[in-house]
């Protein structure tokens, strides 16, 4: 995550802009996409509240 809200990631992203850069069919530019890894951590949290509701009915019952 810290990669993705750093200046590493804006200079990794600013580079794929450059005419010399290889393109996506050359090198795949995946690790850069933000909606990837949001995409993921929304799938986790989500995970993760339905697992806290089924605790809670194994606790509750």
């Amino acid at each position: 995550i810290k990669y993705y809200i750093g200046e590493d990631w804006i200079k990794d992203y600013k580079a794929t802009n450059k005419e010399d850069f290889p393109s996506p069919e050359e090198l795949s530019h995946g690790v850069l996409a933000e909606d990837t890894i949001f995409n993921e951590m929304t799938r986790h949290r989500e995970i993760a509240i339905q697992l806290l509701k089924i605790g809670t009915k194994m606790l509750e019952a």
